[in-house]
């Protein structure tokens, strides 16, 4: 299973991430800008980013994601 996290780059979201990591869980992460996520998180193997603003994005591609 993959979960996806909208807005994991802000400070919730961050820790969201991290746990869910931390518990080896495969994550889709939506963020507006990948540069502000810490290395550990850009380059982890269990997460894809996907970088988009949340209210940009249609349904389906959010159905899709």
């Amino acid at each position: 299973m993959t979960i996806l996290v909208v807005g994991a780059s802000g400070a919730t979201g961050k820790l969201l991430v991290q746990e869910l990591l931390h518990r080896k869980q495969n994550l889709k992460i939506i963020v507006r800008d990948k540069n502000a996520l810490p290395e550990t998180i850009k380059n982890h193997a269990n997460v894809c980013i996907i970088q988009a603003a949340i209210l940009d994005l249609t349904d389906t591609e959010m159905a899709e994601h």
